[in-house]
């Protein structure tokens, strides 16, 4: 289990423990296998034959996979806003940033690696599951700075405060469709929350840290999010699984 050091506007906050998770990490290593064609096909029926390549999906056993909650394109306005607040005045170089192939998102399990002939039980899981679990109705405010053990990377997020527990309780839901597969759960005492930027090494958490954070951010206000949908990334592809 990976710990996450985190840093926010007191010392209770500081205390909390979470994951960091993001779809970025998804770019940066070798592009993914696509998943089996029943996983593929659109809305009509029809498969997108452009995201088939037989040969390199049976060389590559595992698949790529991150269940996560997106959030709407005014949160990324609101994580551009805060973006541009700090990092002026603590002059941190070679950021990675919410951009328009990384949705912004809340992260309800770890980076995973699915076999392939998991991918359609996982889907029918949280199908059947979250279903009976309504709509979650949460706000994100403030900043917060995060690492990982070892100092590996350090992350900017906005934390989940309203609604955290109905959060919680979708990861739960979560957890139980990977441990019937024998996939690790989620982080023991996870920590929800949207990534805004990161950077690999502590050298952002350390700024972060030693930044006026409150100063930066104490007028960005809270955004309220009605969850109605928990979406599952396998590979490029994203199955959006309505709530309720």
């Amino acid at each position: 289990m990976e710990a996450i050091a985190g840093y926010g506007l007191s010392s209770s906050e500081s205390r909390d423990s979470g994951s960091a998770s993001s779809l970025s990490d998804f770019e940066a290593g070798p592009p993914a296998p696509p998943p089996p064609e029943a996983l593929i096909k659109d809305e009509s029926g029809k498969h997108n034959k452009a995201l088939i390549n037989e040969e390199r999906f049976f060389v590559r056993e595992r698949i790529p996979t991150l269940i996560f909650v997106r959030l709407p394109d005014s949160f990324a306005d609101h994580a551009n806003k805060v973006l541009t607040e700090i990092f002026p005045s603590f002059n941190i170089t070679d950021i990675h940033c919410v951009g328009e192939d990384t949705p912004l998102h809340v992260s309800l399990s770890r980076r995973l690696r699915l076999k392939q002939e998991d991918a359609h039980q996982l889907l029918s899981e949280l199908k059947a599951n979250l279903k009976r679990s309504g709509e979650v109705r949460c706000s994100l405010f403030s900043v917060r700075g995060f690492k990982n053990e070892g100092n590996r990377r350090s992350f900017v997020g906005l934390p989940v405060y309203g609604g955290f527990t109905h959060l919680l309780e979708l990861v739960k839901i979560v957890n139980s469709a990977l441990k019937k597969l024998n996939y690790r759960p989620f982080h023991k005492h996870p920590r929800p929350h949207a990534s805004i930027a990161w950077q690999d090494g502590p050298e952002l958490y350390e700024k972060l840290k030693a930044g006026n954070l409150r100063r930066a951010v104490e007028d960005l206000g809270q955004l309220e999010l009605q969850v109605a949908a928990v979406e599952l990334r396998i590979g490029t592809i994203v199955h959006a699984i309505p709530l309720g």
